[in-house]
């Protein structure tokens, strides 16, 4: 399967400090979600465990560590 345009399509807080990230997805392929409060800084950090895409579209729970975070979906080799 080709992969698919890469967008995060979805943010939405979903409790206290639970966010849900969803993102296009090629089937098969192993993603990790990170954040970081920081864009002038490096310190992404890995939210949640690693996530198995099983259909063309993802969309998992992240927890929140502050009031403000900026989320990267990155695909593992």
């Amino acid at each position: 399967q080709p992969p698919p345009p890469f967008a995060v399509y979805q943010i939405i807080q979903t409790g206290t400090n639970q966010t849900a990230v969803g993102w296009p997805a090629v089937v098969g392929a192993q993603y990790q979600v990170q954040a970081n409060s920081d864009l002038t800084t490096t310190n992404w950090i890995n939210t949640g465990g690693i996530v198995s895409a099983r259909l063309t579209n993802v969309v998992t729970q992240v927890t929140m560590s502050g009031s403000q975070a900026f989320y990267r979906i990155v695909q593992l080799p």
